[in-house]
């Protein structure tokens, strides 16, 4: 073996061969080049297909919180829409007692649920995740910009959640001497803790003893304290309301967006 390799060597450099040997030895570094070049395409391709699998991962993750936060905020504006009804009608009760006539049920609702604003926080964790493994890169600009509006929008809401607790707070403990124990029993054994909007026909459907209303009204009514605390819930309640259509509206847009990426070729 060692003797052809040498005869071979030799009859390289023999007088006429260098250009073949030249030849050669330039084709080999253009196979090494190409061989390299083609390598490194395949592992171009690799890292290609394997981010747009890792994209597609992550934009249906989005989806997915996005999804259930149409959901749920709509949900939740639905009770606070329900909550603003009833908190108005009780501003209207503080007005004219005969209101609440033959709608006993539905004030004393009032007085439990018209304090209490929903404020469910967005399924964050998808986009939180892409910022901080930076692979956010992988999103669309455009798309990109919406989510951090989407989020950021919510952040700033959030900033007065603790604001609006204090006040629901503060009414809450005002609301306790208003209810006697035998309504708040009735409130109870009826299932009244928390009142849904599809069932408030069956809650103005219902009668409760008219002398012991008038009682419940007057006492509501000689808190003037509590009274006064109605507007500011409804500032609160008119905001939410206000942001979480405006969330909804803006996931709804980022979902056509995303299930156009998802389905782009």
């Amino acid at each position: 073996m060692l003797f052809i390799l040498r005869q071979l060597r030799r009859s390289f450099f023999q007088p006429g061969k260098l250009k073949t040997y030249v030849a050669y030895a330039v084709g080999e570094i253009l196979l090494i080049v190409v061989g390299i070049l083609i390598a490194v395409q395949i592992a171009d391709w690799n890292t290609a297909r394997a981010e747009k699998a890792l994209e597609q991962r992550y934009l249906e993750r989005l989806v997915l919180n996005l999804e259930r936060d149409i959901e749920r905020v709509g949900f939740s504006r639905a009770l606070n829409q329900l909550r603003l009804q009833l908190n108005g009608f009780l501003l209207d009760v503080s007005d004219d007692s005969t209101i609440a006539q033959g709608r006993g049920v539905e004030f004393m609702t009032a007085i439990r649920e018209s304090c209490y604003i929903t404020e469910p926080p967005l399924y964050s964790d998808t986009f939180e995740e892409l910022k901080s493994t930076g692979y956010l890169g992988l999103i669309d600009d455009e798309l990109k910009e919406k989510l951090y509006s989407y989020y950021r929008e919510d952040e700033r809401s959030r900033q007065f959640v603790r604001v609006r607790q204090d006040i629901t707070l503060g009414f809450k403990q005002l609301t306790v001497p208003v209810l006697s124990n035998k309504q708040e029993r009735f409130m109870e054994n009826n299932g009244l803790e928390i009142v849904f909007p599809e069932s408030m026909d069956q809650v103005r459907s219902m009668k409760y003893d008219e002398q012991e209303v008038l009682e419940a009204v007057e006492r509501f009514k000689a808190n003037v304290e509590m009274v006064a605390y109605i507007p500011l819930l409804r500032d609160g309640f008119f905001n939410v309301i206000r942001t979480q259509g405006q969330t909804v509206d803006l996931a709804k847009e980022i979902l056509l967006d995303l299930d156009a990426e998802l389905n782009k070729d």
